[in-house]
């Protein structure tokens, strides 16, 4: 477990209920941190994932992809066609709405950089302490979770005294992360209604996805 993957922060769920793979939509905001500065990280729900269901390189139209699919029949291929038009306009939508969620998060959590800062300036003082842990996690470790208080009692990497310095730094560091989260539960709020609006795009996306799922089965199980 990298410390700096984990996000403890329950605000940040819900930031964002879908990414679209392959309609080139920009995703909420992900708390873009320095690599080796991850300990919570933003996590996106990938609930739509368009890729699932279409898998074509991105400059082939689906036109052209659908005709070197050979094991399906003129009218299934005829129907996939028909149901990406149907969805064109729903993806202008979803593009539309991630950015405004996009935009408007990134100027809420601007609010947030200093505490930011705080957390990478403790993590700096014992950096390598840090690396000791990440890097050479056991089968112990692994049962922490998101407990990463935890995760460092079960080191074998470092010695006792280098636990509870760590220790100390975490504390500091969850402290200065209940302060992050207001933030992030700010911009939850302020983005409620247009993840509403996104949802509903995207359950029309499901819609007409659930009308080809059958032929695009037999495509993967070919």
């Amino acid at each position: 477990m990298n410390h700096f993957s984990k996000f403890k922060n329950t605000a940040a769920f819900g930031l964002l209920t879908a990414v679209v793979a392959v309609s080139s939509v920009a995703p909420a905001f992900a708390a873009e941190l320095p690599a080796g500065y991850g300990s919570h990280v933003n996590p996106v729900n990938t609930e739509y994932d368009q890729s699932a269901t279409l898998a074509q390189p991105a400059d082939v139209s689906m036109a052209d992809y659908v005709k070197t699919l050979d094991m399906l029949t003129p009218e299934e291929k005829d129907l996939l066609v028909a149901a990406e038009n149907a969805k064109a306009p729903y993806y202008v939508q979803m593009n539309k709405l991630t950015e405004q969620i996009h935009t408007k998060t990134n100027e809420i959590l601007k609010g947030a950089d200093p505490l930011f800062d705080k957390i990478f300036a403790i993590k700096n003082v014992h950096k390598d302490l840090w690396t000791k842990v990440d890097t050479n996690e056991n089968e112990a470790q692994k049962t922490a979770g998101d407990d990463y208080i935890k995760f460092i009692q079960l080191s074998t990497a470092v010695t006792k005294a280098e636990k509870a310095q760590l220790i100390r730094d975490q504390k500091e560091i969850d402290a200065l992360y209940k302060k992050v989260d207001v933030y992030y539960a700010k911009a939850a709020e302020e983005t409620a209604d247009l993840n509403a609006q996104l949802d509903a795009v995207i359950k029309n996306i499901q819609s007409i996805d659930s009308k080809t799922a059958s032929i695009w089965e037999k495509v993967y199980t070919k």
